[in-house]
């Protein structure tokens, strides 16, 4: 027993300069967080940075602010199989395999449905049953699955049907044994596992055979690869540390049941059954309780069953009835002082108000109704003053508003509702000074503040009305200032002399040899002043956020929650060695660059009292330290040493509602999908109402994460959120979005944005590509109807020209006839005359008393001839019309011609006694 004590002694004597050189904050989640459980049996965190958390009743999410839950749902074959969740992982593809009382299933996050495990046994396929030990992954080797019933399952690639491996002892082999751990070691294609009744044995991925390497009698749990290949085993027994070279067995390093284990840069962490948790530093020969090395609360419940180590470095514990603890990777640079009194549910114990310093570096402390307190840094021990009669130094009121230390090492106080005290530690003295207003008659016992300038006077302000007071060395007494200078809230003198104070509406500059001020109105209450190294003038006010104050011309400018700040009232304001500012606010305490413009925020999460803190509660300690108190306790730190960083920036989408219908209901609308995540979906141009819920999972500062998202092609800025994290959007027309989000990282600049879905907003029927292809189709057939119709049209128009022409031709042609007719009967007419008139002569007349008969005849004869002549040239114009005839030249004599008409008309013209001659050239 001496002997386990002295190794606890060594190994404390050698880890504790590495793990208690900063505190590390530890956060607590259980059903009062949205749990469904406190009893935490298995911890995994997948490729996306969700932690997923397997309990008694369900299956957990926790993206960093909610958890979702899964459970079994009677009659639902998709859903959970059972809610005693044992073990989790994932594949390859980020579908999260997930073992339980009543077999295994695997969840696919995309469509939010869990699919049965399945084996082969003798070629018959089966589901997997009862008790799931343990699921590792082999990447994209496939999956590992530890039974208790159905031996070792492995499962190839993404294949969710699986093969028993084959236990080989002698001669013998077995494929229905109960695998307790596993532990794949992919890069060598070779798993460890642990057989009950067995021990340890090695699985040969190539030939799906288990060999024994160590035979153990013990109840393993866990195992964890080592330093050096070792191989650490965690049993009921206890924790073992095998050597595969030497092939050698450690003995025990824990007398109780370990759980899980875990092992980081420091040690090895080890989980048990009852008696909390252990630490192992490599090289040593035992284990000691984790409260001897880390004295701050880290579980709730001795009985710890999960431990998981995140992408972050944050180390979770999952415990029995205990719920979670989160350590954070991210050291506390802030202490936490409180003041541990003989009531510990008396608040008035640690609500700070106010500090000064004596010249033995220690701190005297002002309390809100505790009274003074003496804080001793090198013993971390405190001694009360207050105003009881035991008290050495007895007060005037346990309200103390304010601190400062004079020339002489006296410490002055001012008291709300006790006037002012001056304490002589060296002489060990009390005095009481009182503040008397000779314009109003009345003491003022309500001080704010006390302070001291550049010269060691000592000032004094009285609030509700009260006035501004300076002390008198030879009077020994306060007098007032101005009595119109009244309910100064703050104080401080620049470099050229001039006292500053403000008020609950103005910011006073005051000649304190003159006695003359200049007022400016803030408008808001100011509750500190400071002159940085850099001759800047910056003022702290009540809901009015920072103000960068230009003392000559009164114009300031202001920085507010917009800019960065965690809230917009400034209760104190502290410079560091870096020209930076440090301000406590109602929710938190925050660091300004002036140069860069950038805020650094710092919450309870970080290691603070809690995120209120008080009035003048702050100040800086000769060595450097900064100390600003609040209503639980007071923070010291060094500015200097507060280099938090964040971890890059990892956005994802947690949900996505359509018409506030999860599209896990209607996976219909997922159009790709990548790794568990949907990256595209398509909605009806009717279904457009989309709701998204946008995460960054850091799980211990998630409170501090600042959000803007944008959804390009809608959006025409960002939108700006601050701590919200869920976007909705309706009635999105037709088209092509891209849904984008950024973050504030922990220095207050912008991280690059993150393009998380694409959103494709289909049009309605009337305006879909087929759609279009019919207009398409019915505008190129309305122009073809519209061209043939053209096309006849023209057609018939020509048709109906031609025919006009034709009818036109027709009857030009039929009055050319008719005109010929009608010459022709004219012609006809002429001869038959000439030859009807001498016939008739000759016929009323005998021949011998008709002496003129011959010429009568030969005229008669002569026209009969030309009448036959016109019928020949008719028929002649008959064949030339039908092509029936060509056309012939001849030559005639034209005084025949004429001498044969002229003989037509002698015997008419001579009837008419018509003088009718005819010459003809010879």
């Amino acid at each position: 027993m001496k002997t386990l004590r002295l190794f606890r002694v060594l190994f404390c004597l050698l880890i504790l300069p590495t793990l208690q050189a900063q505190e590390y904050p530890v956060r607590f989640f259980d059903i009062a967080h949205g749990l469904s459980n406190n009893s935490v049996l298995t911890l995994y965190q997948d490729t996306n940075g969700f932690m997923w958390i397997g309990t008694y009743d369900g299956l957990n999410r926790y993206d960093g602010y909610e958890f979702k839950v899964f459970r079994n749902r009677l009659d639902d074959t998709t859903s959970l199989i059972s809610n005693n969740v044992y073990s989790l992982c994932g594949d390859a593809d980020n579908n999260i395999w997930i073992g339980t009382a009543k077999g295994g299933c695997v969840l696919n996050q995309v469509t939010g449905v869990f699919t049965p495990l399945k084996f082969r046994d003798k070629k018959v396929t089966k589901t997997v049953n009862g008790d799931i030990h343990q699921i590792k992954s082999f990447g994209r080797l496939g999956m590992l699955v530890g039974t208790q019933q159905n031996g070792l399952l492995f499962f190839k690639g993404n294949g969710l049907t699986g093969n028993k491996a084959v236990l080989k002892a002698g001669k013998s082999t077995r494929t229905d044994f109960d695998v307790l751990a596993l532990q794949p070691v992919p890069e060598q294609h070779f798993a460890w596992v642990f057989v009950r009744n067995v021990g340890l044995c090695r699985f040969d991925v190539s030939t799906n055979q288990l060999t024994i390497v160590e035979p153990m009698n013990v109840k393993a749990n866990c195992m964890q690869p080592g330093r050096n290949g070792t191989l650490w085993i965690g049993a009921d027994e206890g924790l073992f540390c095998y050597n595969p070279l030497t092939k050698t067995l450690s003995s025990n390093y824990v007398k109780a049941a370990v759980t899980n284990l875990l092992l980081n840069e420091r040690c090895l962490m080890v989980a048990t059954d009852g008696n909390g948790l252990y630490a192992v530093k490599e090289g040593t020969q035992t284990a000691v309780p984790y409260k001897d090395i880390y004295p701050q609360v880290v579980i709730k419940s001795n009985a710890v069953y999960g431990l998981c180590k995140d992408k972050a470095g944050n180390k979770w514990i999952g415990t029995l009835r205990g719920g979670i603890s989160i350590i954070s990777a991210t050291p506390s640079f802030f202490a936490t002082h409180k003041y541990k009194g003989a009531d510990p549910n008396n608040l008035t114990e640690n609500f700070i108000l106010s500090f000064c310093e004596d010249q033995h570096k220690n701190v005297w402390i002002g309390t809100d109704g505790a009274g003074l307190r003496y804080w001793d840094r090198k013993t971390d021990t405190y001694t009360d003053y207050t105003k009881s009669p035991n008290s050495k130094y007895k007060l005037t009121s346990n309200f103390i508003t304010g601190l400062v230390r004079d020339a002489k090492n006296r410490i002055w106080v001012s008291a709300w509702s006790g006037g002012v005290v001056r304490l002589d530690p060296a002489k060990g003295t009390t005095d009481y000074f009182e503040c008397y207003n000779p314009v109003t008659k009345q003491m003022e016992r309500n001080v704010w503040f006390v302070f001291k300038d550049s010269k060691n006077r000592i000032w004094a302000s009285a609030t509700n009305e009260g006035s501004l007071y300076r002390f008198n060395e030879s009077k020994n007494a306060f007098e007032i200032f101005n009595p119109h200078i009244k309910n100064l809230q703050c104080i401080t003198e620049t470099a050229d002399g001039k006292i500053w104070a403000g008020n609950y509406t103005n910011l006073f500059c005051i000649d304190s040899g003159s006695r003359k001020y200049q007022t400016f109105n803030i408008g808001y209450p100011v509750r500190s002043v400071l002159q940085d190294s850099k001759g800047r003038f910056w003022v702290g006010t009540q809901e009015g956020g920072l103000l960068l104050f230009n003392t000559k011309t009164g114009a300031y400018k202001r920085y507010s929650t917009t800019n960065g700040l965690p809230g917009n009232t400034i209760l104190r304001l502290l410079e560091d060695k870096k020209g930076e500012l440090w301000m406590s606010t109602y929710n938190g305490l925050s660091r300004f660059d002036p140069d860069a413009k950038l805020f650094m925020n710092f919450s309870v999460n970080d290691g603070l009292q809690s995120n209120q803190f008080s009035f003048n509660a702050a100040t800086v300690l000769s060595d450097g330290l900064f100390l600003f108190g609040g209503i639980r306790g007071f923070n010291s730190f060094y500015p200097e040493k507060v280099t938090a960083k964040k971890p890059d920036s990892n956005i994802l989408l947690a949900a996505i509602a359509v018409n506030n219908q999860s599209v896990e209901k209607n996976l219909d609308y997922v159009a790709a999908a990548k790794n568990g995540a949907i990256q595209a979906v398509r909605l009806p141009y009717d279904q457009t109402t989309i709701s998204l819920d946008f995460v960054e999972p850091d799980f211990t500062n998630s409170d501090k994460v600042s959000y803007a998202y944008y959804l390009d092609g809608w959006d025409e800025h960002w939108n700006y959120t601050d701590k919200a994290h869920r976007a909705n959007y309706t009635r999105l027309p037709e088209g092509t979005y891209v849904f984008k989000v950024k973050t504030k990282n922990i220095n207050g600049a912008w991280n690059t944005p993150a393009s998380l879905l694409t959103v494709h907003v289909l049009p309605p029927w009337y305006r879909s590509w087929w759609a279009y292809t019919l207009y398409f189709g019915m505008f190129v057939g309305a122009i073809y109807a519209y061209l043939r119709y053209s096309k006849n049209k023209e057609q018939m128009r020509y048709k109906i020209k031609l025919a006009q022409m034709e009818r036109k031709k027709e009857k030009e042609l039929a009055e050319k006839q008719m005109e010929m007719f009608t010459y022709i009967s004219h012609e006809f007419r002429t001869p038959l005359s000439l030859i009807i008139n001498p016939l008739k002569r000759a016929v009323k007349k005998p021949a011998d008393e008709n002496s003129d008969l011959p010429a009568d005849l030969a005229v008669a004869h002569r026209n009969a001839r030309r009448l036959l002549s016109l019928v020949d040239q008719l028929l002649l114009f008959r064949k030339a019309e039908s092509d029936a005839d060509g056309l012939k030249v001849s030559s005639i004599n034209v005084n025949h011609l004429c001498n044969e008409v002229y003989q037509c008309f002698v015997n008419q013209a001579r009837e008419q006694q018509i003088e009718f001659l005819l010459s003809l050239p010879r």
